[in-house]
């Protein structure tokens, strides 16, 4: 069991209200998505200590710059997308919710595939969040990944060999920042990094795979447009032609972490039992 001290809870607390306050002020997060980064960031960096909370900084300091990134182009997009590049409460919890709970059922039933799993949970959360960010700056339009037929960009469920490659790239920064702290958990550095390569990328393609058949897609009736939202043209309701309105894309990404980590969670206990 993770030895649980004061003097770490502190550093958690006031670190994690730092990291909160200036993600707020530059407006890469909501108020809401700032308390949740909170409270997610004191758990992690409380409990788990720099092994768990470095992986997770390595997430969310590149992925928000990367927003940022083709700012304009990417405006043309906020039609069609569900949210913009301020995270909100759901999106930071759909993104590390698996990763944090992870660290919490390692408190109580230590290990070394947890941590393992953990890498491969924000792996696939990286990979997923490059993919979208620098996907979108493709100047080749995407490919629906069920049928590869040419859709809009910022089609759900839309890839690109640009998007492919940033999702390796993002899978890849989350090995790098684990590396260091493999040795801790004892866990094998040429086998762990290829497991969480390999779920990071399958998480990505599995959230592009829910996008394109089961998130809730909708119509509005105003312009015709197709759109994640529910509401269009000035508050205009729109009505959903495609999927199911409960799977939205914080769901999709929820899932898409899970997959990772459970998908990594058993290559890693296979692996080292053989």
């Amino acid at each position: 069991m993770i030895e649980i001290q004061s003097q770490s809870l502190l550093t958690g607390i006031f670190l994690s209200a730092g990291l909160a306050f200036l993600a707020s002020r530059f407006r890469l997060l909501t108020f809401s998505g700032s308390i949740a980064t909170f409270f997610m960031g004191t758990i992690i960096l409380g409990f788990g200590g720099w092994a768990w909370a470095v992986p997770i900084l390595v997430f969310f300091l590149p992925s928000s710059l990367l927003s940022r990134i083709g700012k304009t182009r990417k405006e043309k997009l906020k039609d069609i997308v569900e949210k913009g590049g301020q995270r909100d409460a759901l999106q930071v919890l759909a993104n590390g919710g698996v990763a944090t709970g992870i660290l919490l059922i390692h408190l109580f039933h230590p290990s070394p595939t947890n941590y393992g799993s953990y890498l491969c949970a924000l792996s696939a959360a990286a990979a997923d969040t490059w993919a979208t960010e620098l996907g979108a700056l493709s100047p080749n339009p995407p490919r629906l990944i069920t049928n590869g037929k040419r859709v809009p960009p910022g089609t759900s469920g839309a890839v690109t060999l640009l998007g492919v490659l940033a999702s390796l790239a993002g899978a890849s920064s989350i090995t790098l920042s684990g590396i260091y702290f493999l040795s801790i958990f004892q866990l094998n550095v040429w086998i762990t990094n290829i497991v969480v390569i390999f779920s990071g990328v399958f998480g990505s393609l599995m959230d592009s795979l829910l996008g394109a058949t089961l998130q809730g897609q909708y119509q509005c009736p105003h312009c015709m447009a197709t759109t994640e939202k529910h509401l269009h043209c000035g508050g205009t309701p729109t009505s959903l032609t495609k999927g199911y309105s409960w799977m939205t894309n914080d769901v999709v990404n929820f899932i898409n972490t899970l997959s990772g980590a459970v998908i990594g969670w058993g290559l890693l206990f296979l692996a080292f039992r053989l």
